[in-house]
């Protein structure tokens, strides 16, 4: 019996790193026929996924499956289906009723090309810059898309007056998403 398989026999789990990948072996059934699992850190998992889906969408567009198209602006960006219909109500209800959509023709006259691409980018990496000038195209793209709690933190930032004490160069707000929610970090230049 190779070496690792007798050390995984005699415990429940252990930590492993094969090319850089940090998994845990668990087993999963004793003998005669033990069996084992791989687990990856599930949000260091998830990241790499959204991350490389990211990179799919801004340089490998071939690899996703649906065009965005702003019609007022000729603006078109590629996407994932389910990474859309996952974060925005809207979509989701739209790639459920036309499951065959390759394209969306948007003209909506409230979304731009910068809010909609800030808001995409967001749903790909949890992070959003806002700024002054950014920040009620991001909250239309937000409500547009049914994307209540990013349009109520986008609507907080603009009541509170603090995009309009200081001009779009010296703040920016950045967004994160987590499973508790959302929260604003406030970076001063």
């Amino acid at each position: 019996m190779p070496r690792l398989i007798h050390l995984l026999c005699s415990l429940s789990s252990i930590p492993l790193c094969v090319n850089g990948l940090q998994l845990i072996v668990e087993k999963t059934a004793a003998s005669p026929l033990a069996e084992f699992s791989l687990v990856e850190d599930a949000s260091l998992h998830f990241s790499r996924l959204m991350d490389r889906l990211n990179e799919q969408r801004l340089s490998q567009p071939d690899l996703c499956d649906v065009d965005l198209v702003l019609v007022r602006q000729r603006s078109t960006f590629r996407a994932h289906k389910g990474v859309l219909a996952a974060h925005s109500p809207f979509f989701q209800a739209l790639f459920a009723r036309g499951r065959e959509l390759r394209r969306v023709d948007l003209a909506v006259e409230a979304l731009t090309s910068q809010g909609l691409e800030q808001v995409l980018d967001f749903i790909y990496t949890s992070r959003l810059l806002v700024t002054g000038r950014t920040a009620r195209d991001v909250l239309r793209a937000a409500s547009v898309l049914q994307m209540s709690e990013l349009a109520a933190s986008c609507r907080e930032l603009i009541g509170s007056q603090s995009l309009g004490v200081c001009t779009h160069t010296d703040i920016q707000y950045q967004v994160h998403c987590q499973s508790s929610g959302l929260w604003l970090d406030a970076h001063y230049f």
